[in-house]
């Protein structure tokens, strides 16, 4: 038998990003999310509540974006897997008090079910459509006018709060867990130097 040799550069394009270019489009989301009522208004001098917003969509590199986004934002973000059913959704926003459901656009079905669920429960959850702006081309990070997005918290407002929740739904191992980062491990990301265009770069690839 002949072995086979692949050329993966036939099979992978491979797209860079820095993270001067993470900082823009995380700041971009901030913004975008920041008018969609995810935060109340705070009085000035007066530090938010904590508050977790549970994230529903299919994992890729943006969604890391919207995690950085709300952490941004001083907000918690409740990570489901898709593989959870419906009332498992609910169930989890509801034991995490989740105020807010971002959906992708493959879960429109499931974000409405799962606020329906919880409403015949009393339980009010906001759910929001997710937003993905485009990271290359004339629409890209590089392109646009972004103003950076100031921090909700301050690195002593948020070292005791929950950074990140993540929940398998046991696919991957022998029951489904939940596991508590706290915002000390997402503060690198979210400030990272965005002065620096040179800093190293973030590959993202694809199949052509």
């Amino acid at each position: 038998m002949r072995s086979a040799s692949y050329n993966l550069a036939s099979i992978f394009t491979y797209t860079y990003i820095s993270f001067s270019q993470v900082q823009k489009a995380a700041d971009r989301l901030a913004w975008h999310y920041s008018k969609a009522a995810l935060v109340p208004k705070i009085e000035p001098g007066h530090i938010p509540t904590p508050q977790i917003i549970a994230v529903l969509t299919s994992s890729a590199f943006d969604e890391s974006l919207l995690e950085i986004a709300l952490a941004k934002l001083g907000l918690t973000a409740l990570l489901l897997s898709v593989n959870n059913s419906v009332a498992a959704v609910a169930h989890l926003i509801k034991l995490t008090k989740a105020t807010h459901l971002v959906y992708g656009t493959k879960f429109v079905a499931e974000a409405n079910e799962a606020q329906e669920i919880l409403k015949a429960e009393g339980y009010e959850l906001g759910i929001v459509p997710d937003k993905r702006f485009p990271l290359w081309g004339p629409e890209g990070v590089e392109n646009a006018t972004i103003k950076a997005f100031p921090a909700a918290l301050t690195p002593e407002q948020e070292t005791d709060r929950p950074g990140v929740i993540l929940h398998s739904s046991g696919s991957v191992c022998s029951y489904s867990r939940s596991v508590i980062l706290p915002c000390s491990l997402v503060n690198f990301l979210c400030r990272l130097d965005s002065r620096n265009p040179y800093s190293l770069p973030i590959m993202v690839s694809s199949p052509t």
